[in-house]
């Protein structure tokens, strides 16, 4: 499902290409403000400044595939004026079919291919970007299933009253752009999981939003923030203590979390921990890395305002449930079950 706000990834997208083109190309490409109005959707005419009688009129196509070339080709040759296709990235392959079939095309990698009385332009050399990359996939997967976007979604969900707040204390609290909180916001209420009546939002179905955030959780975001695995000794608990995890701002997960509050010693340790202090957690705690070790640490991606209004050792039940799912084992699930039950139903449902 596509949950992009597609009207503004597509003017982003075409002066991306505008840009990357003039960048790497030295040709001058502008966008005017006329526009055409011929059945189509009206998107601004493309024109080269060194020859301004020469305009084009944009058909913008996200995550082009090779196979689509036929098509793409046909709805830019088909227009009864110049077209041109803008596309996120055309590859080498890509771009020799679109030649061969003299069709105009630009990419925010820079590549392009021009052929009038007076200029010829073929680049094809050119790879996507990481920043562009990222657009790609925000579009593939919609912006709230990108690791940014489910930071916003987890505040939300951590505290269901913050929908109702500025964008820029949204932001404060999820840690990303005011810019990321208003498109999350909006595709949340594009997919009616945000409830808008006049300036006020609510957060709706959430027990369904919780569970699509745990999946890409578990599969977006929680990979990237893992710092690694590490060996987990038989005296590792007569070294350290909870109040020396206070120290470090380390946080319990999953099944350490549950097991510690029953005053039991779990078999594997899972910690968030902070960016600034989780390498001397690591040295003075005398880690050694192991791949299929015990301890996995991960680096905590809420806002720090959250850890001067919470003295807990465990991180938000949100995390605990999601990072015991993972573990797809009967005594994790039931664990999971537990939490959800005690700890999530009441405000989630």
């Amino acid at each position: 499902m596509n949950y992009f706000d597609e009207e503004e990834a597509r003017s982003d997208l075409l002066e991306d290409a505008i840009l990357a083109v003039n960048n790497k190309i030295g040709i001058h490409l502008e966008l005017t403000d006329d526009y055409y109005n011929g059945g189509m959707n009206a998107e601004g005419r493309i024109y080269i400044e060194e020859f301004p009688h020469l305009r084009y009129f944009p058909k913008i196509r996200f995550s082009v595939q090779t196979e689509h070339m036929g098509v793409l080709a046909n709805d830019v040759l088909r227009l009864p004026v110049k077209g041109m296709l803008v596309a996120d990235y055309v590859t080498p392959g890509m771009a020799a079919k679109l030649r061969k079939l003299n069709v105009p095309f630009i990419d925010t990698a820079g590549n392009a291919y021009l052929n009038e009385k007076g200029i010829g332009v073929y680049s094809t050399n050119s790879k996507l970007p990481q920043n562009q990359q990222q657009k790609l996939v925000a579009h593939r997967r919609g912006i709230v299933l990108t690791p940014s976007g489910l930071k916003v979604v987890y505040a939300l969900l951590r505290d269901s009253r913050l929908i109702k707040s500025p964008y820029k204390i949204i932001a404060l609290w999820a840690n990303v752009s005011i810019d990321m909180v208003r498109r999350v916001v909006k595709e949340l209420i594009h997919h009616r999981y945000v409830f808008q009546e006049n300036r006020n939002r609510f957060l709706v179905k959430k027990k369904e939003l919780l569970d699509k955030w745990v999946k890409a959780y578990l599969e977006i975001l929680r990979p990237r923030q893992c710092l690694g695995t590490f060996h987990l000794d038989s005296d590792f608990w007569d070294r350290k203590s909870l109040y020396t995890f206070e120290y470090y701002g380390a946080r319990l997960s999953g099944e350490t979390a549950c097991m510690l509050e029953k005053r039991q010693e779990p078999k594997s340790l899972d910690f968030y921990l902070p960016e600034k202090s989780w390498q001397k957690f690591v040295s003075d705690s005398r880690l050694q890395p192991e791949e299929s070790g015990r301890i996995k640490l991960y680096k905590a991606f809420w806002s720090e305002v959250y850890e001067s209004r919470d003295s807990s050792c465990s991180v938000d039940p949100i995390i605990i449930y999601a990072d015991l799912l993972a573990r797809a084992d009967a005594k994790s699930l039931r664990m999971a079950r537990t939490v959800y039950q005690e700890r999530l139903q009441a405000y989630i449902s």
